[in-house]
């Protein structure tokens, strides 16, 4: 393991030697994989470097959250197992069989049919899986239409060189349930929920011990509620005018967003529904329903709140109800979830499932079945899956695509408008 101070290598037994410091220059290690789950296993210089891609090499804030997920991706990457180990284990006992039963004995196809319907069972099993990841689903569903056309290839081919009717029909059935099941599944591995590997808790000790030893990390973001220590609004933001304005349901995602100059750099002011920034809310809120020439977007996640988000604020007399301002919902959206080519971290939870099916009635006819259904089931996306500067595109790109007619003269009240993609 690699010390991140002086770069020297230490082995299992430098680092016990020296009290789990590094043998050169005695900086402590945080982290000892060798105590760890195979699940969370990893190394300073591993975690150094996803605090390093997080922040784009200390430029950006990020929040907890972002930091989770980031991690979990990783790593359910790191230990994913690769394709080649996966038909390397598929051939391997397969191999035990040949010389202990005839090929040409009717019990060698019995035991055949009955370990490719295991081995096709348990490799399903994997892929459902809520603890894989997406690297680990696909691998495995690849590994499915490898072996499927190998057998098909193999064992049609022997057949007609030794003229065998059962030895086709075997090849046949076996190959094509490995391919059809590795391609059902590949189908849909974008789209199965995952439970993360790492608790809060977890990382919240990880964090406490990192900076007790390698000082404070300036990009991390301290709880919305924690950062507040001022009761007085900014004179640098009241002051300002902004044409657009920004509404999270979250305040996590409005602190990274205004801790990032998102709403200096885009004339965007920048709130959440829950009332943050606590200090400047209120002002703030007055005085863009001043503004004539608003645009409010708003920016979610994908589930039963974040999609009651655009109607809350288009309907509560607190917020824009009985005004004539335009209203775009950036997303996420469950249509762009269920339409997106891109791959996305979905969460399931029960109190997801049951806040689906307690959805405003407004809220609810406004969604497609499918939409509903995918609700119902208890997934949702959390915004805070993406980067900072993932989400900072994403709501770049939203706002241009979702920038709204301003030639239409409607007084009929809210205009809502939804932007199709996201990101």
């Amino acid at each position: 393991m690699k010390c991140i101070v002086c770069n020297t290598e230490n082995n299992l037994q430098d680092r016990t030697a020296n009290q789990g410091r590094c043998s050169k220059c005695n900086h402590p290690f945080v982290f000892e994989p060798t105590t760890m789950s195979s699940e969370v296993k990893m190394t300073d210089a591993f975690f150094a470097k996803i605090i390093s891609n997080i922040s784009v090499n200390q430029t950006l804030f990020f929040t907890p959250k972002q930091l989770l997920y980031m991690l979990d991706q990783r790593l359910k990457k790191k230990t994913a197992v690769p394709l080649l180990g996966k038909i390397f284990f598929y051939v391997f006992f397969l191999g035990f069989m040949i010389p202990i039963i005839p090929i040409n004995n009717i019990v060698f196809f019995i035991v055949f049919l009955i370990y490719n319907l295991i081995f096709i069972l348990i490799t399903v099993g994997h892929s459902n899986s809520l603890r894989s990841g997406y690297k680990g689903r696909q691998s495995s569903a690849t590994a499915l239409i490898i072996i499927g056309i190998l057998i098909l290839l193999l064992g049609i081919t022997w057949s007609f060189l030794i003229n065998s009717g059962i030895v086709f029909a075997v090849s046949a059935l076996v190959g094509l349930s490995h391919f059809w099941v590795g391609i059902w599944q590949r189908s849909k591995i974008k789209r199965i929920p995952e439970t993360l590997a790492i608790t809060d808790n977890q990382l919240q000790e990880w964090l406490e011990k990192w900076q007790q030893v390698n000082a404070s990390i300036p990009q991390l973001l301290q709880s919305p509620q924690a950062s507040l220590s001022s009761s007085q609004p900014a004179p640098d933001v009241t002051a300002y005018s902004f044409d657009r304005l920004v509404v999270c349901d979250s305040n996590a995602i409005a602190q990274m967003l205004i801790a990032n100059n998102f709403h200096f750099e885009h004339n965007c002011a920048i709130l959440s529904i829950h009332g943050y920034p606590k200090n400047i809310f209120s002002t703030v809120l007055a005085m863009l329903k001043r503004n004539q020439d608003l645009t409010v977007y708003t920016f979610h996640s994908a589930s039963p709140s974040g999609v009651e988000l655009t109607y809350k604020i288009s309907t509560d007399v607190n917020w824009f109800g009985e005004t004539t301002v335009g209203i775009v919902d950036l997303g996420l959206q469950a249509k762009q979830i269920l339409s997106s080519p891109r791959r996305l971290q979905i969460n399931c939870s029960d109190d997801s499932a049951l806040a689906a099916k307690r959805l405003r009635p407004e809220v609810s006819q406004s969604l497609t079945q499918a939409e509903l259904a995918w609700l119902r089931e208890g997934n949702y996306v959390d915004l805070e899956s993406f980067s900072p500067r993932r989400l900072i595109q994403i709501l770049n790109h939203g706002i241009a695509e979702g920038a709204l007619d301003t030639s239409s003269d409607s007084d009929s009240g809210v205009v809502v408008y939804g932007v199709e993609s996201f990101g």
